[in-house]
């Protein structure tokens, strides 16, 4: 289960908000914070049926805010999610796994329209956060292989936030971890200053 959070506010963020779903508490995945916000969280292996997403710590003062969530099926549970990349634009690129499903979410604060999702990118989520069409949160997904661009269009737009994180199959298999150790540093030195000062120095270990 992936949850979205995506708006703009003058003074606030939403770097303290917290989701829960089934009073379970979800993970952020990461988060675009910088002028524009756009957040994800995630939870593996939720429960089943209808359940309630709840989201805590929202400032009192947020002037536009939309959210959303899409569940998926047959995603690895215990490594579910690559690395989130975002940007203050309507597109951003994550790297993709065979098998691998991108997901984000879009804030476009100053479109004449609803955003259109890019050609191999499919609509989720779309939220209209004003009444005069202007303003939006959408959430997408796009399959593929390698580098990826995940995009949006919005005529006239120029103000925007966009997460994205892949996501992956239950046939992933994680990289090993690491466990050679650091080489030893070597050709420790030191060298007098002063009565009151050593200098030291040294080959720094390597991985």
């Amino acid at each position: 289960l992936v949850v979205g959070l995506a708006g703009w506010d003058n003074t606030d963020s939403l770097a303290n908000v917290v989701v829960t779903y089934n009073g379970i508490p979800m993970t952020k995945l990461g988060e675009q914070l910088a002028g524009n916000n756009a957040v994800l969280w995630g939870l593996a292996n939720p429960a089943t049926g209808a359940h309630t997403v709840s989201v805590a710590n929202i400032p009192s003062g947020y002037s536009e805010l939309g959210g959303g969530s899409v569940s998926f099926t047959n995603v690895h549970q215990t490594s579910p999610t690559g690395t989130l990349a975002s940007a203050q634009s309507e597109s951003v690129n994550i790297s993709l796994s065979s098998g691998d499903l991108g997901i984000d979410i879009l804030y476009s604060g100053t479109g004449v329209e609803e955003p259109v999702a890019g050609a191999n990118e499919t609509k989720q989520v779309n939220r209209n956060l004003t009444s005069n069409t202007q303003k939006w949160m959408m959430m997408g997904t796009e399959g593929g292989s390698g580098t990826v661009t995940m995009n949006w269009t919005d005529a006239g737009g120029s103000d925007f936030a966009i997460a994205a994180i892949p996501l992956h199959p239950s046939s992933f298999t994680p990289p090993p971890p690491d466990t050679t150790p650091p080489s030893t540093p070597t050709n420790l030195s030191a060298t007098a200053v002063s009565s009151s000062q050593i200098n030291l120095s040294w080959t720094p270990s390597t991985d």
